[in-house]
Order: structure tokens, then C-alpha cells, then sequence
């Protein structure tokens, strides 16, 4: 799993990459393997690009504690140059507008926020299960049908993002 990651990574594919890494860790901390978690999340920070503060963080913790005992120079020269990007991330540095706008009181319309999380929600569903509407359907835990609809009538943008539609035969 963490090959494939680092290879839809490098394919441009992040948030692909980013789910089955995450899928990697899981799936070695369940079944007891924590060097392997480890590595999974020393992949997931070394190759994607844009990962939220918190996730960062959080990968970061676990593969440093998971992969402190390693007698490997490699993995823990690997985990130094990545403590060294996680202080170095420009992604978690906000613009001065940025910074300022939780302090300010600036109305905002809900139904726009909530369409706008909405269309977020969707596009990296999609992403996740290369453009599949019903894996993504599922992951989003609606019907197919349902999510069709929204992005039908709602997300119009989005149709690109899905695979094609093949028609069953009679």
C-alpha cells in the first residue's frame, strides 16, 4: 500500500495517494505491525504536498514514536528531514488577510458555506476513488443516485471529475 501512495503521489494524484496512505497506517496499527505504520506515515509527509497543519502533526507524532527504536540510519535520517519540513511548511503559514479574518465579525451567506464544504466534500470523494461515483457514493454514505443528483443540479463543475457513465444493455 505505501508503494502505491508514493506512486499516485508522484502521479499528481494526492488525494488518492493521501487516502491509501492513510489506509496504510490504519492497517498496520490494527494488525500490530508499527514500524510498517510508521513508514506509512513517514510517506504520507514526505510525499504529499499540502497536507492540513493537523495531519502533519499527527503523522509526524506516530511515525516518530512508532519508528524511534529503528536500527535504521536510513528511516531515522528520513525522520529528521521531515521534522525539518513540518517546521519549515509554508502551507501552514496564513497571508496576512488570512490571519486577520477570524477576528473580524464578516457576514457570511450559510447556504453558500455549506454548498461550498459541500462541493469540497464531493470533489475529494471523487479524487479519492478516481472520479467512481458509487465508491464515492459510498464513502460519502449517500446513494449513488443521490450524489448524481447533487452534482447534477448543484456542482455542475464537478461532472468532469466523475468517470463516464456507461449504460447497462438490455
Amino acid at each position: 500500500m505505501i508503494t502505491h501512495g508514493t506512486a499516485l503521489a508522484r502521479l499528481g494524484k494526492s488525494e488518492q495517494a493521501q487516502f491509501i496512505l492513510q489506509r496504510a497506517v490504519n492497517t498496520a496499527h490494527q494488525v500490530g505491525a508499527l514500524n510498517k505504520a510508521g513508514m506509512a506515515a513517514l510517506t504520507l509527509i514526505e510525499e504529499i504536498e499540502g497536507l492540513s497543519p493537523d495531519v502533519l502533526e499527527l503523522a509526524y507524532d506516530r511515525a516518530s514514536e512508532w519508528l524511534a527504536t529503528s536500527q535504521s540510519q536510513e528511516v531515522l535520517q528520513r525522520v529528521i528531514a521531515v521534522s525539518k519540513k513540518i517546521r519549515v511548511n509554508p502551507s501552514t503559514e496564513m497571508h496576512s488577510e488570512e490571519a486577520v479574518e477570524p477576528l473580524l465579525n464578516i457576514k457570511c451567506d450559510l447556504t453558500q458555506e455549506k454548498l461550498k464544504h459541500e462541493r469540497e466534500l464531493i470533489r475529494q470523494a471523487l479524487a479519492k476513488v478516481d472520479g467512481r461515483l458509487t465508491r464515492a457514493a459510498s464513502l460519502l454514505g449517500m446513494t449513488y443516485q443521490g450524489l448524481a443528483y447533487i452534482i447534477e443540479k448543484r456542482h455542475p463543475d464537478l461532472l468532469k471529475e466523475r468517470s463516464p457513465i456507461r449504460r447497462r444493455s438490455n
